[in-house]
């Protein structure tokens, strides 16, 4: 799956539990002023929505919730008032568009096309009659020019998304991004600025300096149906200054259903994969060491574990593209200039990390260009370069991860944060000047707008780092030079969840997700029935009862334990007549090892070099 689906479906997803939230406290202020801790949280919620919106340039939804965080500062204020329960009211009122902006809408694009391009088919990928002329803006055309001095081949790219797609403006998104990355995109149509049009079809003016091959690797992605790739001559748009316009294209290349090198996995997919690897090793390992076959399965079962570790984990640097195009325009927005450098990043991050270190990095971001970057006639009085630099700085310390998000602004205002708490300037270590800053609704400036202002910022950052990622936090800041935040990262770890019970004197191991529950024992529940074998009644079903030695039958000692845990396997379950829960228990997998085999579906467990108290019992004992 594409990192920016990803990232975008984990927002919605995230989106629909914050909203039910939002509802439930915001409909509680309507009859009652509640606690700070309250309010902090409603406006924590509003805050970490419009920070998705803004990375995914859903300018719609960040907007409206812009409009909400207003109101809700001005409903604070007036707590304890009429007002408080009006103003309440009025923000419950936006809750439901809200909704439907980031559950519906996002989701469900079915606007119509724009119309009156020439150049741009509607649903099929038809081309265009002779003589039509390509109508394209002032910069536009300026861009052509450029490009054609560069000596770049001009493209029409028309595309059919997969009607089965189930977002086609993500799909379309994408599709841009990959286009970007390999040529200059120049046009297209529809504009993916508005989330609500029709997306089946798109057409994409651009130019190469590599002929089509960029191009084509560009649109091999899955949830494309057709493509067509047409050379035109670059007279083909309208220039006066060119004279009569001539009109010539050849056909590149038009394929139905592009052969596709990705393929979508789901975390929990992976998770799977690893625990059917791990089941496949525990029935290689018995095999008698002799036997030819054994170390070359063995070394596939390794070499397809670590494949899936690398897919299992995203790089930082799949964020890198979409926090330089919001940067640029944060600036543009309040009419400063910003140059922006990555360094590192190659490492990877489960997917739910990556969307949460994306919010950080957001607001950070929103911090350096609102308050740290000055205005370029203030850097260049003081003798800095016009554009302020924002520099994002990750790599692996060891086990851990570190991010850096530095500025070369004017540096933390100490005086301002000063006289709001009555102190002295001096006074203000940077560790110190990080707890005051992180403060719910602490801030020195002294408006409000899209970027910064609230006071809440820097709180959710905290927030998250720590108790989201538990990880930690720092600040270094310098007068005239500017400021750093730094994020510290646990590992990211791939961890074996296990369930470890105590049955017939003894711990043992099962992976939790081949848990199917754990009920209390009830003997008047079991059941004799063929051949003297013993059944456990459970919600109008019959289990078979097991032991780690096998199935239990009438002649083994009579079965007096306090819980019944169901194993599931393969679509099959049995019951386990357990003597305790100890615990569960997450190990790193690539420390967890599998030993000697004790018995035939009992093996011994090495822990980062170290044997384990418990026995791993695998779950092919149900067969």
């Amino acid at each position: 799956m594409n990192d920016l689906k990803k990232h975008l479906r984990e927002y919605i997803t995230d989106a629909g539990p914050i909203l039910e939230k939002l509802k439930i406290q915001v409909e509680a202020c309507r009859t009652e002023t509640p606690g700070d801790d309250i309010l902090d949280e409603i406006f924590r919620h509003l805050h970490s929505l419009k920070s998705g919106a803004a990375f995914f340039q859903l300018s719609e939804i960040e907007q409206h919730i812009h409009s909400m965080e207003s109101l809700f500062a001005d409903m604070k204020s007036a707590g304890g008032t009429r007002q408080f329960s009006a103003m309440s009211d009025r923000l419950y009122q936006g809750l439901p568009l809200l909704e439907d902006l980031i559950l519906y809408r996002v989701l469900n694009s079915d606007g119509g096309s724009q119309e009156g391009e020439s150049l741009f088919p509607d649903k099929a990928l038809s081309e265009p009659k002779q003589g039509e002329t390509i109508d394209l803006t002032l910069f536009e055309k300026q861009l052509l020019r450029e490009a054609e001095d560069r000596g770049e081949t001009l493209f029409r790219l028309c595309v059919q998304i997969d009607p089965e797609e189930r977002l086609p403006y993500v799909r379309s998104y994408l599709l841009l991004n990959n286009l970007e990355l390999h040529a200059n995109v120049i046009r297209s149509q529809p504009s993916l600025d508005n989330p609500d049009q029709d997306f089946s079809s798109l057409t994409f003016i651009l130019t190469s300096d590599a002929g089509d091959d960029p191009v084509f690797q560009a649109v091999n992605v899955d949830g494309i149906l057709q493509t067509s790739l047409v050379s035109l001559d670059y007279s083909v748009f309208s220039d006066e200054d060119r004279g009569e316009a001539r009109y010539s294209e050849t056909l590149i290349k038009e394929s139905l259903a592009p052969v596709i090198r990705k393929v979508e996995l789901e975390t929990d997919t992976i998770s799977r994969l690893k625990d059917t690897l791990l089941e496949m090793k525990e029935i290689v390992l018995p095999l008698p060491s002799g036997l030819p076959q054994r170390v070359p399965l063995l070394g596939l079962i390794k070499e397809m574990e670590e494949n899936l570790n690398t897919v299992s984990l995203i790089p930082l640097t799949s964020l890198y593209p979409n926090l330089k195009r919001f940067i640029e325009e944060a600036a543009v927005g309040i009419n400063k200039k910003v140059v922006t450098e990555f360094r590192g990043g190659l490492f990877g991050l489960k997917i739910r990390t990556l969307e949460i270190v994306s919010r950080i990095l957001i607001q950070l971001i929103r911090n350096a260009v609102s308050h740290g970057i000055e205005f370029p006639a203030e850097r260049l009085a003081a003798g800095k370069s016009e554009a302020g630099l924002i520099l994002i700085d990750a790599r692996a310390v060891g086990d851990s991860f570190r991010i850096d998000v530095s500025d070369d602004g004017h540096g933390i205002d100490l005086e301002a944060v000063a006289g709001k708490l009555n102190m002295n300037a001096e006074d203000l270590k940077d560790e110190n000047l990080l707890r005051i800053l992180t403060r719910p609704g602490f801030t020195t400036s002294p408006k409000v707008d899209r970027l910064a202002g609230r006071g809440i910022g820097l709180d959710l950052v905290n927030h998250d780092v720590e108790n989201s990622l538990g990880g930690s936090f720092s600040l270094t800041s310098r007068k005239g030079q500017g400021s750093r935040f730094s994020i510290y990262l646990p590992g990211q770890k791939d961890l074996l969840p296990l369930m470890i019970f105590q049955m017939e004197n003894r711990l043992l191991a099962l992976p939790k997700r081949n848990v199917a529950g754990v009920f209390p024992m009830e003997e008047s529940e079991i059941v004799k029935k063929e051949h003297n074998l013993l059944y456990y009644k459970l919600s109008g079903s019959e289990l078979p009862l097991f032991s780690p030695g096998g199935m239990l039958s009438r002649r083994q000692s009579s079965i007096n334990t306090p819980y019944i845990l169901v194993l599931q396997h393969l679509g099959r379950k049995a019951a386990l007549a357990v003597d305790d829960l100890v615990m569960e228990k997450e190990v790193p997998r690539e420390n967890f090892f599998l030993g000697e085999q004790k018995e035939p579906f009992l093996y011994e467990v090495t822990l980062s070099g170290e044997k384990a108290d418990f026995l791993y019992l695998s779950p092919g004992l149900i067969g």
